[in-house]
């Protein structure tokens, strides 16, 4: 599982530099940051990539992968992360540096519970995304920051909160 989430990140990576990033309101961008989930209650690791869609200023589409670092509970071992394809309209408000997005998506979260020296237990859930952050150019990259709803169901709800850096392509 973890080699084909990576392969898919790869993948977003290679099509997405292959494209021309044409749309100045909003960019292609690929980077990676820091997400704490109120699912696992911990932090997670962040790649993300958006290619922008020429036809429609302010619109890109890609998605990010967030693995969670590994925790223990109650004596079970826990490793979770998500999948999150999806699309961002970034607003471009002339003369603001600071650059705010909504985005919208698919969410597909994975978790796995194992007992050491024993049994593991996994589930995949599918649900929705709902969010938003800003962006601000520096010299270098583009800092960002963002806030997602995952509306999963069975419970399997969480918030997350990240931030990180972008670099256009």
């Amino acid at each position: 599982m973890r080699a084909s989430c990576l392969a898919i990140v790869l993948g977003v990576l290679l099509v997405g530099s292959a494209a021309q990033a044409q749309d100045e309101g909003a960019g292609s961008v690929a980077g990676v940051g820091l997400v704490f989930g109120t699912g696992p209650d911990t932090l997670g690791i962040q790649g993300n990539a958006f290619v922008a869609i020429p036809q429609v200023k302010g619109l890109r589409a890609g998605g990010d992968l967030v693995v969670y670092l590994p925790y223990d509970t109650n004596n079970v071992d826990i490793f979770f992360l998500t999948i999150n394809p999806g699309a961002q309209y970034v607003f471009d408000i002339p003369n603001v540096p600071v650059k705010p997005y909504a985005e919208a998506g698919l969410a597909i979260a994975f978790a796995r519970a194992s007992v050491p020296g024993g049994q593991s237990s996994s589930n995949t859930e599918l649900g929705l995304n709902l969010g938003g952050g800003v962006e601000y150019d520096i010299s270098f990259a583009r800092i960002f920051g963002m806030l997602r709803y995952q509306i999963m169901g069975d419970g399997f709800d969480q918030l997350e909160l990240g931030g990180g850096l972008r670099w256009a392509f």
